[in-house]
């Protein structure tokens, strides 16, 4: 096997930082809050009309499972590009409950830091049993992984 094929996936998981965010949510007047991650996918105006990022990332991360009708603070998103600062995300109504593929999607203002680069994800649909895959944000670390892990389920 050749290590090409590896080496440009490594690439493509490693270009791929720059669209992961961190994201603080469910913080309380008396709780410290959750931390979580996802990923800008797209553009899309803020509610105030600024131009704003789309971030999907799980919905149980951003709304309690336990508890629908819990209110809290908005959530806070902190770009990879610039880890020193964090901007309030607005909660959009499109979602996956957990039951149905927990999925979130957030909007933030653009931050002043250069866009982030588009990525090619590859055909999700080709992934096999074996193949090498990277994960991304491991331990909660922003760094991509130096090895490759194999694809086990979906």
């Amino acid at each position: 096997m050749s290590g090409a094929p590896i080496e440009e996936a490594s690439q493509r998981a490693h270009s791929f930082l720059d669209r992961m965010v961190r994201i603080t949510t469910r913080v309380t007047p008396d709780a410290t809050g959750v931390i979580g991650y996802g990923f800008v996918v797209g553009e899309r105006a803020t509610a105030q009309g600024q131009p704003g990022y789309l971030i999907v990332t799980a919905d149980h991360l951003v709304r309690d499972p336990g508890n629908s009708t819990a209110r809290y603070q908005p959530p806070r998103v902190t770009f990879y590009a610039d880890r020193t600062r964090n901007a309030v995300a607005e909660v959009l109504d499109v979602r996956l409950p957990p039951q149905q593929g927990d999925l979130a999607v957030l909007v933030v203002p653009k931050p002043s830091i250069p866009p982030p680069q588009a990525a090619v994800m590859g055909d999700t649909q080709a992934l096999l049993p074996g193949m090498a895959t990277w994960q991304l944000g491991l331990g909660g670390l922003w760094l991509a992984p130096s090895a490759s892990a194999r694809f086990a389920l979906r």
